[in-house]
């Protein structure tokens, strides 16, 4: 499993709160915070009840914090 640093702002399953995925919250060089996560896991969506790929847009989405 290779994990990447993906920017948090972004509207995809893997930085929604309601994907409960494996990530990591983390602070890059400049000091903002990214995640670290494999984008082509599925994780359980807490909206719609099913395994989603991490790297899927979603209109019901919920930036993590």
């Amino acid at each position: 499993m290779s994990q990447d640093f993906e920017p948090l702002n972004k509207k995809r399953c893997y930085a929604c709160i309601q994907w409960d995925g494996i990530r990591t919250i983390s602070v890059d060089q400049d000091g903002k915070k990214v995640l670290r996560v494999d984008k082509h896991v599925d994780g359980y969506c807490n909206q719609r009840h099913l395994k989603i790929r991490g790297d899927k847009t979603c209109k019901l989405f919920f930036k993590v914090q």
